[in-house]
């Protein structure tokens, strides 16, 4: 009786297990697998070591079914050697690990995308642009580990959360963020060469908040966007300097600066 009753057991989880397996398809030489079979959805999944540029696609027909592609999945697109790909609206996911390893030159992140997430865009050592649109909120950790061809990145009003996302990034040379209201960053967001050197242009009016932010303080040059500089070369004999309210302020050619050499307007 109890072999009976266990063997029974067995067969219960096997087809349990079974009932339970992503269903998958193939179509347009891009495997797919069913995350909403009432809401028509997939991702795109296994993909990696294909070796050919891809064009996604926002929606595709199998068996007389249209599905929205909603997501890239984890690992979908690792180590496969491409050099460019086109992500399109509707894409509301990149997975972990979805294009890492390859060979993208450049990149562009439509609104539709929310999260990026681990690892994604990791290792890619010839991307020089990446465009990050207005609608992304999540940048997970290394998600652009060590693309040290990348020189200026934009940040999106809409992105909340930002995990060492841009460490080993050392091109960098501007981070624009549009950012209104900043939460702490993680302490490697950027590489400490960024901090130190680079410039990191913040909303208009939002520089004392950024200051006190983690760890937003630590980039040695912050200016406020509509603003212009003075090249340090021109405070000359020409240039009259004055405090006023405890700041330092640069009067040139009837234009005046501070002392960071960001245009008082």
């Amino acid at each position: 009786m109890k072999k009976i009753l266990l063997s029974i057991a067995l067969c219960a989880s096997v087809m349990m297990a079974k009932a339970q397996d992503p269903v998958t398809f193939v179509e347009d030489g891009l495997k797919y697998e069913v995350t909403d079979a009432v809401g028509l959805k997939v991702k795109v999944v296994d993909n990696y070591y294909a070796s050919k540029d891809y064009v996604l696609v926002s929606e595709v027909t199998h068996e007389e079914a249209t599905y929205q592609v909603t997501e890239v999945g984890d690992y979908a697109f690792t180590n496969c050697g491409i050099t460019s790909v086109v992500i399109p609206d509707g894409i509301e996911v990149i997975g972990e690990q979805a294009f890492s390893g390859n060979g993208l030159t450049e990149v562009t992140i439509p609104g539709s995308v929310k999260t990026i997430s681990v690892n994604a865009f990791r290792q890619n050592s010839q991307l020089a642009s990446v465009t990050l649109n207005e609608g992304l909120e999540s940048i997970g950790n290394y998600a652009f580990l060590n693309l040290s061809l990348l020189t200026t990145i934009t940040l999106p009003s809409t992105l909340t959360t930002l995990d060492n996302a841009f460490m080993g990034c050392v091109g960098l040379t501007k981070v624009v963020s549009k950012i209104q209201t900043p939460t702490a960053i993680s302490f490697d967001t950027f590489p400490s060469s960024v901090y130190n050197n680079s410039t990191l242009e913040v909303p208009a009016g939002t520089k004392t908040a950024y200051e006190a932010v983690d760890c937003w303080r630590r980039f040695q040059n912050i200016v406020e966007s509509g603003t212009t500089t003075i090249d340090n070369t021109a405070v000359d004999a020409k240039a009259v300097k004055r405090v006023v309210n405890g700041q330092l302020l640069i009067e040139r050619d009837g234009r005046i600066f501070n002392a960071t050499g960001a245009e008082i307007k």
